[in-house]
């Protein structure tokens, strides 16, 4: 035993049984005073909870339950004010705290669903009985953020032992710093009676003991159905546990200890080790795996293996031993005593007469998400801890539909096989090949084909990995995969993970059967079919998450995809170099509806050149564009996504992007809708020409989130718009800019909502704004557009007021008289330039100047008698007559300084 392991034990062994104090004035104050929380100040429609805190802590009710509803780390002075609706894990266990009795801690399931608490308040003290249950160790996250620990469980009482339970939680950069007892259990330091369960502590550091999780001689650990992974200390990388504990269907893996006990230390007492797996553990002294010190530590089906160290890579004693039945120890040099036949227990494996090492990555693949809500190690098919374990769990480590008895009996470990029925196969191999019984024991490797096979012939849906080694394609000598039961396929990366037919068939089929396909991750070449070159599907629900679709044919329709009713979601994907010898070259689909994100198709080609030639929402650089596109700029005929009915829906993601529309007309109609949104983030989209169709309401295509709007450059465009437009396009702040050139301008279909604003000037830049004020919050545009002394609502309202009269006329006869905003040739004032804006318009013709023109232009309008209500205030003869004057004062190019048609 080394030094301070030695020191250590005697020191805690002397502490554990000297005569102690009761502290019990100290822990009054702790328990009650020191609370930081104030039930007395609550509001009233907290009482019932208050009431039952104060009964519980006066020992009238057994205990309380308390829903966590927010993962903000905060302890607020009155935690219940308001209700409930703010309560954070902090105050709840406070609360719990004050509360005698065993409590019970649970999570609003709308909050935490993938949710991370991180604790920028320090650990959170745990001080009285208390369950903790969690909503899934996937859901909820806690992150100490690398600055304390995450639990500290004690109440300080000798006389007392508490019993807290910690279930269905990741815990995760916990980190115990100081020395000696400061610097045990990076997440959890308990001295009293722990129990996790369900949970994954990964990530978490302490100096001395424990780098998970460090429980004292003063209480008992039970740990089940969790994982202790990667973690580091001084001594105990993963787990320290003394007395009477246990750790039951759990995996010890990565764990790393500077000295001692890479994976476990246990320490005085007996504790029981069963069905569970203990692998690739690492100790710069003794004990890679599991010490036994001053304790005596039994094994029941554990799996023990890859781990590493100085002296004794497995096992190891420090006045200790281990015992046990139906468990592998891999290393037969420190095996703990373990013998290879005794009670069913393997010990390394045969090699001529002797016994030798077995290689852990012959008995477990990495450590992964294989089911549940824990990472596991799955067991490689055909290695010797499959079927000669013992339990009488119903599932092992990862729970609901995963068996403990499956085939000719249970594995040794946390994982076990589930033969034909295991719901994640691994793909081992890059050969093409389906044998009789792909899981039979003489099938040591799995094809993707015996994989998809498994898939179809069961009744559950079904995920398919590949290990992360397998390196080469996949050729597909065997003709098409197809596809007839629910799965995803989840390969290693489009470039590591590639599916080749070389031109001998089609890469996969999916027949009419509501079948849904999930591939993430691969790469698709070399397909060749009549229609749908790499996939044909019908009635399909496809989703393609990172794939690449390139270098197939059809001799008909759809070069790389062909698709007959369903959807299609293409996500971080590309579908590219594909073509068929009728219609489209990338996707062609019926009653389908497609949406592409972080994607493109492009660059496909048919002779037809019909449907969108380019849709690509790949964001890429600091000014990512995304491109729809029907103008086959490259001169060929070429062609990416032709939906013949259904939709497409176009979407970015969280960063700033240009959406650049480049299509025409014909692509949209009755049979097709077109929906484009810009994802979070200050997003563009720009009209690329003049082909496209300016309409924003909604008639044509559908936009949503865009804070702005770039018309085409060299052309003058209408942009049509109505208030629901507004909303789509920038729901938060109901607020877009628009900028364009010429006589670009507005078409409102609900003109009457709208009005001229008061401008604003952003970076030098002088906008006009149009406002819609009738509802509860206005929507607002901000125009960039040329000719800025134009009403954009209606150009004859001079006054903004609303209406057309021969007021509006008179306002330009007096600016041509007075000269307050234009020079003598009727060049208005740059508006920047004007001190007080005047509300008024008098660009009506939108030449940038003010001229009689302008007023005449307003007079003929009124002059019509559809455009006059009869309540206005120039009719008739007087409006022709005055029309006239207009007229002669054009036609002399004179410009008029007669006070007498002055108003004002």
């Amino acid at each position: 035993m080394n030094t301070f392991l030695s020191n250590w034990f005697t020191g805690r062994l002397g502490l554990a049984n000297r005569p102690r104090r009761r502290l019990a004035a100290e822990l009054l104050e702790d328990r009650r005073l020191l609370a930081a929380v104030n039930l007395a100040n609550s509001s009233p429609m907290n009482n019932s909870l208050i009431n039952n805190v104060e009964q519980a802590a006066q020992g009238e009710v057994p205990g309380m339950t308390l829903i966590v509803t927010t993962a903000e780390d905060e302890l607020d002075d009155d935690p219940l004010a308001g209700g409930t609706d703010d309560l954070s894990l902090r105050e709840a266990i406070e609360l719990t705290n004050l509360s005698p009795g065993f409590d019970l801690i649970q999570f609003a399931p709308e909050q935490f669903s993938g949710e991370t608490i991180d604790l920028v308040l320090g650990d959170l003290s745990i001080r009285d009985d208390l369950k903790i249950e969690g909503p899934g160790a996937l859901h909820l996250t806690i992150d100490a953020l690398n600055a304390s620990r995450i639990f500290v469980v004690t109440d300080f009482l000798v006389e007392s032992t508490l019993n807290v339970e910690i279930t269905d939680i990741t815990l995760t950069r916990g980190v115990a710093l100081g020395v000696g007892t400061n610097g045990t259990g990076g997440a959890i330091t308990s001295l009293e009676n722990l129990t996790v369960r369900r949970s994954h502590v990964t990530g978490n550091i302490a100096t001395t003991l424990g780098g998970g999780i460090y429980s004292s001689t003063l209480g008992s650990l039970t740990i089940e159905d969790s994982t202790i992974a990667n973690n580091a200390a001084g001594i105990g990388g993963g787990v320290v546990m003394g007395n009477q504990s246990t750790i039951h269907q759990s995996t010890i893996s990565g764990n790393q200890a500077n000295t001692t006990a890479g994976g476990i230390l246990h320490f005085t007492g007996t504790s029981t080790i069963s069905n569970s797996t203990v692998v690739m553990n690492e100790a710069g002294d003794e004990g890679g795996g599991i010490v036994s010190a001053e304790a005596s530590t039994h094994l029941a089906s554990t799996l023990v293996a890859g781990n590493t160290a100085t002296a004794g890579n497995d096992l190891f004693t420090l006045g200790g031993g281990f015992s046990g039945s139906f468990s592998l120890i891999a290393d037969p040099d420190s095996a703990g005593g373990f013998s290879n036949g005794t009670n069913q227990n393997i010990v390394g494996e045969s090699l001529g007469t002797d016994r030798v090492p077995i290689d852990v990555t012959t008995l477990v693949e990495p450590l992964a998400l294989h089911g549940g809500a824990t990472p596991t190690h799955r067991l490689v098919p055909g290695n010797p801890a499959n079927d000669v374990g013992l339990s009488a769990d119903a599932t092992d480590q990862r729970g609901v539909w995963y068996e403990r008895n499956v085939g000719a009996g249970v594995d040794i470990g946390a994982y076990e096989r589930q033969s034909g029925d295991d719901r994640l196969l691994v793909v081992s191999t890059i050969s093409d090949e389906l044998d009789a019984d792909p899981m039979g024991p003489d099938n040591v490797f799995l094809s993707l084909r015996e994989a998809v096979q498994l898939s179809n012939d069961a009744s559950d849906d079904f995920a398919i990995r590949f290990l992360p080694s397998l390196t080469g394609r996949i050729e597909l000598g065997l003709g098409e995969l197809a596809i007839t039961d629910n799965v995803s396929i989840i390969g290693n990366g489009l470039d590591q993970t590639v599916i080749d037919a070389n031109g001998l068939s089609r890469l996969i089929q999916m027949p009419n059967n509501g079948t849904r396909l999930s591939l993430q991750g691969i790469g698709l070449t070399g397909g060749r079919a009549t229609n749908g070159g790499a996939i044909l599907a019908a009635d399909a629900d496809i989703e393609l998450l990172g794939v690449s679709i390139g270098g197939s044919q059809a001799t008909v329709d759809g070069g790389a995809l062909l698709m007959q009713s369903g959807t299609l979601s293409i996500r971080e994907s590309r579908i590219s170099g594909n073509l068929s010898a009728n219609r489209g070259g990338g996707i062609v689909g019926a009653d389908v509806q497609v949406t592409v994100s972080q994607s493109t198709v492009s660059q496909n080609a048919s002779p037809m050149g019909v449907g969108f030639h380019t849709i690509s929402s790949i964001a890429d650089g600091p000014s990512p564009t995304i491109r729809i596109s029907s103008d086959d700029k490259s001169g060929t005929n070429t062609d990416g996504i032709d939906i013949q009915s259904g939709s497409i829906r176009v979407e970015g993601a969280s960063g700033d992007e240009t959406f650049e529309l480049d299509f025409v007309t014909d692509l949209l109609g009755d049979t097709l809708a077109l929906s484009i949104d810009g994802g979070d983030g200050h997003n563009t989209l720009e009209f690329g020409n003049a082909l496209t169709p300016t309409d924003v309401t909604g008639n044509e295509f559908l936009v949503e989130n865009f804070a702005v709007i770039l018309l085409a450059n060299g052309i003058s465009q209408s942009l049509r718009l109505d208030g629901p437009a507004i909303e789509r396009l920038a729901p938060a702040v109901r607020s877009i800019q628009v900028a364009g050139v010429g006589n670009s301008t507005f078409e409102f279909v609900d003109q009457d909502d709208w009005r001229m604003g008061e401008p604003r000037i952003r970076n030098g830049v002088f906008l006009r704004t149009v406002v819609n004020d009738l509802g509860v919050f206005p929507l607002t545009i901000e125009a960039g557009l040329p000719f800025p002394w134009r009403n954009l609502v209606d150009e004859q309202d001079v006054t903004n007021d609303g209406e057309t009269s021969a007021l509006d006329a008179l306002r330009i006869i007096n600016e041509l008289n007075d000269r307050d905003y234009s020079a003598l040739d009727g060049t208005l004032t740059n508006p920047i330039d004007v001190e007080s804006w005047p509300n008024q318009y008098f660009d009506v013709n939108g030449d940038g100047k003010v001229t009689a023109l302008d007023a005449l232009n307003i007079i003929n309008f009124i002059a019509i008698p559809a455009n006059n209500d009869g309540g206005g205030e120039a009719q008739g003869e007087p409006v022709l007559a005055f029309a006239a004057w207009l007229n002669s004062i054009a036609d002399d190019g004179d410009e008029t300084s007669d006070a007498n048609v002055r108003l004002f």
